[in-house]
This record gives C-alpha cells, structure tokens and sequence, in this order.
C-alpha cells in the first residue's frame, strides 16, 4: 500500500499533512497501538515530505509514544541498546535519520519515493522539503496557552524549566506570581527530598517546579511524576527544545553527511484552548526563539489523543507501547503489509511478541521498582544502530571506542562550529548526557 498522498495545491498545506499523516496511521497494524475500547491515550508525530516537482506528500517516518526512559535502565542495559526518549516527535526524527542512513547503504531500488538524488557522494533531492506532524503541542514551552474553559488558568506543561539560564526579558514573561526552586549541581545523579544533583554541562543550574507560574522561552526537561524514583527520572529535554535543535541544528544531526532543514511544524488542535492561542505558543516556543521554520494547528483531534479518549472513558492513561514505522521497510510485514516495530517506552526496549501482561501493582510499588526489562536485539532507532549504520555509510580508518568519540569522528567541522554557537547562544544551558550515558561500541 502507498503511503502518499496527493494535495489539490502545488504546495502542502497543514491539512493535507494532517491527512497524509492520519490516513497512514490508520492503514498500521494494531499492535502497540492503544486499543479504541480502552482509556490509554497516545501521541501520534511523522516526519512528511513533499516533493515539489510532483506535488506530493509521502510519509517517511510515523512514531507514537509519550514515555521515556530513566536513567537507571540506561545505565543497567546501558549500551547504547535502549531508547532514552520514547515521545513520538523524536522517534519520529530518529526515523528520518534511519532512513537516510539505510538509502545511502542500500540504494533507493526498493523505494516508491528516493529521498536522495544521488548516493555517491550521498546528494539530498533538491525538491524536497521536510514537515513535522504532532498529534498535540510538544511538551515544553509550546504547550504553555491559557484554557478556554477557565478563567486566567494557563495549560501546566509539567516540564522542569532550566531556570538559571533564563534570560532577562524570559524572566519577566511569567504566567503567574510564584515558584518553587531546587538548586542542582554537575556532580551525580541522585536526589535527597527536593535536592536534584545532575551531571550536567554546566557548572551549575537550577531546575524549577512551577505549580503556578511558568516562565516563558526557556529550557525545559521533560515532565515526570513527582512520586518517580531518581533512576527513573528523564533527563532528555522537553520536544519544544529538541524541536528547536533541530531547526538550528538541521534534523539529522551528527551521525549523517547530510543537512536537512525543517520547513514546517504542524500539530492539532487541543481542545481546551483555541486555535490561535497554541499557534501563539507555537511561534513563541520554536520561532520566537530563533528558528525559521513556519508552524500552525490544524482543526482537527488525533483519534487517541488524550482528549479524544476522555470523551469516551471516565479513566485515562497513557500508553506504555511506542510504535515506529519506515516508510525504507515499507511492506516488510507479513503479507506485504505495513511493517511497524513496537518498543516499550518505560524501558526503550522492543516489547517482547506474545508476552503475558504482568498483573497491576500499587502506584507506589510501580515507582520504586519497575521490572527491568533487558532489551533482545536493540530498536532500529537505538544509539547502537543509528550509529552502526553511520559507520557503515561512512568507514573510518580506526574505529573510537566510544559512542561520543565515533560522532566526534563523524561529524564535520562546519556541524561542530554551528553547535558550539548554539550552545553559547539559543540553546544555552542544555544539559548534555555526560560520561554516564556513553559506552563502549
């Protein structure tokens, strides 16, 4: 089945992205996603691309999920094996990465739709132009706008601000009158009542629980419940900063030759605001903070978004499966049908077929001890094969043993300039994975 889609306009607009998205996800086998008569919700992003010279829209990766993984799994299965970040915006980008990667290796014969124009050297096709999907705003900044059925209440991300990088005229750019702080030091990861230590790469900064006010314009770690243990706390960013990374940055980062732009953000609407109010987030979390690519909300709501699933069950919850289509594995499943691996969010493993689901425990027990899962074969999206198959696109003469020393082998000097730049600029204060997320490759 082709995943492509064809607009009326020369041009993609919003909608016809929202479709081409949309109709996809549909025509994906049910496994990992959240079945219809159950409250588990999701989010569902894609990286879509549109070729101007024939005027259409294909999909060239779909991921949904809104989990991610601690640092304590990280560190036991460690490896590069696990994914760290299971929300659908970056599985969706780690996509795109795979398939670059995978149609410089193989070739575009299997392709209904070649990215590249040429594989040696590896030349992106001119035509192109590439979009970011989400099913809702990205957490972080982007999903600060005031509810419509409230008075003076603004949305609560829940994503913990990097406040002792906030700027001046951030700062002041407050949603309310009042926080909480908690101070934290580059040294270990670990926490004693409200005092977080993190390995970081700053000398210091300082991590804000906002209960009410929520600054605005600054960076964000993703949201977690507060009951969580230490190890299994995210240390990833919020997607509103990673989304901006990647528009400064280019969206295939390090571990690829080449640079791809992101030309637009698209995301549904969120019910209890109003379309212009998430827009307005959106300019103000991706453009108003450097980056050039347009962003808009399209009126319509994702079939297991959160808020869709609240019109039908009185309980909610998120759903702990992630699923990640390639438009390069494209009929790979069985029949010719779409194939689609499924991973587990909590773990970044790849969930285990016909697994007997483990009975329900306590929030409390399910906090302290979640059952490690140790992952079979890493995901295809894993750091472990990600950077295999750079290696494989690109051989070095003496391979580094470890993961930060082969992407600094890979990465060219012009990528490098740029993300020191960044770094003392836009993304000032992002807080880096340090020693203890490496490994030995």
């Amino acid at each position: 089945m082709d995943n492509s889609f064809s607009p009326n306009s020369a041009q993609p607009t919003p909608a016809s992205i929202d479709t081409c998205v949309n109709e996809l996800y549909s025509s994906l086998p049910n496994r990992g996603k959240p079945p219809s008569s159950t409250g588990e919700w999701t989010v569902l992003s894609a990286i879509v691309c549109h070729n101007e010279t024939s005027k259409g829209l294909h999909v060239v990766s779909l991921a949904t999920g809104s989990k991610c993984c601690g640092p304590g799994l990280i560190k036991e299965f460690g490896g590069g094996r696990v994914l760290h970040d299971s929300h659908a915006e970056v599985l969706a980008r780690r996509g795109l990465i795979y398939a670059i990667l995978r149609e410089i290796l193989d070739g575009s014969s299997s392709l209904r739709r070649p990215l590249l124009a040429s594989k040696s050297p590896p030349t992106l096709n001119p035509a192109l132009s590439f979009h970011l999907y989400i099913s809702e705003s990205p957490c972080g900044d982007a999903a600060i706008y005031p509810l419509v059925d409230t008075t003076n209440t603004t949305n609560f991300t829940g994503a913990k601000i990097v406040s002792s990088h906030v700027s001046t005229a951030a700062a002041a750019n407050t949603t309310a009158a009042t926080t909480t702080t908690t101070t934290t030091t580059a040294t270990t990861t670990t926490t004693n009542n409200n005092h977080t230590q993190l390995k970081t790469s700053s000398d210091q900064i300082t991590l804000t629980r906002e209960p009410e006010e929520q600054t605005l314009s600054s960076l964000r770690l993703k949201s977690g419940r507060s009951n969580l243990q230490p190890s299994q706390r995210s240390l990833s960013h919020s997607c509103s900063d990673k989304i901006l990374r990647w528009c400064t940055l280019g969206l295939l980062g390090s571990l690829s030759p080449l640079k791809i732009n992101l030309d637009s953000v698209v995301c549904a609407h969120d019910p209890t605001t109003t379309i212009s109010a998430q827009e307005l987030a959106l300019v103000r979390a991706i453009r108003g903070r450097g980056a050039s690519c347009s962003v808009s909300v399209v009126p319509s709501v994702f079939e297991s978004s959160r808020m869709a699933k609240k019109k039908s069950h009185k309980k909610v919850s998120a759903s702990g499966q992630s699923i990640n289509y390639n438009h390069f594995d494209e009929g790979k499943g069985k029949g010719g049908h779409h194939y689609t691996e499924v991973t587990v969010g909590a773990t970044g493993a790849l969930q285990s077929k016909g697994k007997k689901k483990s009975k329900k425990r306590n929030l409390e027990e399910a906090s302290s001890a979640p059952p490690p899962e140790p992952p079979q074969p890493p995901s295809r999206l894993s750091r472990r094969s990600l950077v295999e198959l750079s290696l494989r696109a690109k051989p070095l003469e003496t391979t580094p043993k470890t993961y930060s020393q082969i992407k600094l082998c890979l990465t060219s000097k012009e990528y490098q300039a740029k993300k020191e730049e960044a770094m003392k600029g836009v993304l000032k204060g992002w807080i880096c994975c340090g020693e203890e997320n490496d490994f030995i490759f």
